[in-house]
């Protein structure tokens, strides 16, 4: 008898276990309870309907899984984001839509997670101030699969659809990235970046980067779909740099698909000494004017079948509708393939160097250019001036400050400088200077 009651009790409590592993909810506040009682590596399954929740802490590995049509929202503004893994936690999602997150520092995310390792899967993100916005840890793994982001971004540059600060390695597959506001479509700081089977479009966004790797790392993207609208907020659909630290490492694009609608589109802005593999792209210029996108037969030697142009001068000095390839600008003249860095007159320190080439119909330059450039940190302080120097002048030039480093040096700013007379086919070398005496506005009447 007493052997007989043992074994009930057993399977009652086997029984209340295995209901706390699955727990299924249909409310926001059953959901609160659920996450508050539940255990390392429980999985909670969530009942279709509308969440609506505000900065839902998560402090265990967890699953949160929907069935049917479930939304989560908030109906107040967030600190965080909706759902806010802590240290420590990681967290997978699927079937879950997440909407309308805003918060007072412009921010809101559907996700802000905190903690280690992210799975998304099957997850729609749309109108949030930011879709996901990881800050966690620089072993973790973030993993985006099947999921769509919406209209994302707060429309003032420093929210995305995707913002990861720091991971080992990010892996986006088979999702899809529309409209997001001015903002990138994709911003990732992490060791490792893999993107492939994905789509980006701009839409009515005015979206800036597609892919923004601006702390370097490994870069792979491969067989996505682009379409790059004619009012982007950037020339480039894809930027690569150190401005954020890290290690040039590689960088891979193939296989992809590339609508461009923008009048001097861009494929690459690259920032650094690395030569990347470009292969197997597919392009189509709805934009006035010619492309020049062809296919090397050796990538890794010559990449230089895009247009020779260098640094950020390239944005307003290529033809109408043409789709380029962005050269670096090292400290040594290096060959790229057919892509050479201009070779400069350096008899003092700039902050930075440029070739100017007038490749317009027109048999003149512009009487001035305008173009967004990062700076290294410390090297410029706010309320400092630049110049532009050419050979054998200084010129003034307007400068619009965006974004500061950690430090309050400039980060980042729009640049606009005046330009010599110069003919068709024709280039001229310059730099920008600190301002250390008086300048001499005046310009040259042409260079030969």
């Amino acid at each position: 008898m007493i052997r007989i009651m043992l074994t009930c009790c057993l399977i009652a409590l086997t029984n209340i276990v295995t209901a706390l592993a699955d727990t299924t909810v249909d409310s926001a506040d059953d959901l609160r309870q659920a996450i508050r009682e539940s255990k390392n590596g429980d999985e909670i399954i969530i009942a279709a309907g509308r969440y609506d929740i505000a900065d839902l802490k998560l402090r265990r590995d967890l699953t949160l899984r929907g069935e049917g049509d479930v939304v989560f929202f908030s109906s107040r503004p967030v600190a965080k984001g909706l759902l806010n893994p802590l240290l420590g936690a990681s967290l997978t999602v699927e079937n879950i839509t997440f909407r309308d997150a805003t918060s007072p520092d412009k921010n809101g995310a559907g996700i802000r997670h905190d903690g280690d390792d992210l799975t998304v899967n099957k997850c729609t993100f749309e109108d949030n101030e930011t879709g996901i916005l990881y800050t966690g840890g620089p072993e973790n793994i973030v993993t985006l699969r099947d999921s769509r982001f919406l209209r994302n971004g707060f429309g003032d540059g420093y929210s995305h659809g995707v913002y990861v600060v720091r991971a080992e390695q990010v892996e986006i597959t088979n999702s899809e990235f529309i409209g997001t506001r001015i903002g990138h479509h994709v911003k990732s700081l992490a060791k490792k970046t893999i993107i492939t089977n994905s789509v980006f479009d701009d839409a009515d966004g005015r979206t800036s980067y597609s892919v923004d790797a601006s702390k370097g790392g490994d870069v792979e993207i491969r067989n996505n779909r682009f379409t790059q609208q004619a009012n982007a907020d950037e020339p480039s659909l894809i930027n690569y740099d150190l401005s954020r630290g890290g290690k040039a490492i590689g960088l891979s694009i193939t296989g992809n698909t590339i609508t461009n609608h923008y009048a001097r589109g861009r494929l690459l802005r690259n920032k650094s000494d690395l030569k990347p593999v470009i292969a197997n792209n597919s392009v189509k210029n709805i934009g006035r004017g010619s492309l020049a996108i062809k296919q090397a037969p050796r990538v890794e030697q010559e990449i230089g079948h895009h247009k020779t142009v260098t640094e950020h001068i390239a944005s307003t000095s290529l033809p109408m509708g043409e789709m380029s390839l962005e050269a670096p600008a090292p400290s040594k003249p290096k060959q790229f393939g057919l892509i050479r860095a201009p070779e400069f007159d350096r008899e003092d320190p700039a902050l930075v160097y440029f070739k100017l080439e007038n490749n317009w119909r027109d048999p003149s330059a512009p009487d001035y250019l305008t173009f967004g450039q990062a700076f290294v940190e410390g090297s410029l302080q706010p309320g400092e001036t630049l110049s532009v120097r050419y050979p054998g002048l200084l010129s003034p030039v307007q400068l619009d400050v965006k974004a500061l480093h950690e430090d309050g040096s400039v980060r980042h700013a729009i640049v606009t400088v005046a330009t010599p007379a110069l003919k068709s086919g024709k280039s001229v070398e310059g730099a920008l200077v600190k301002n250390t005496g008086t300048l001499n506005p005046s310009l040259p009447g042409s260079f030969d």
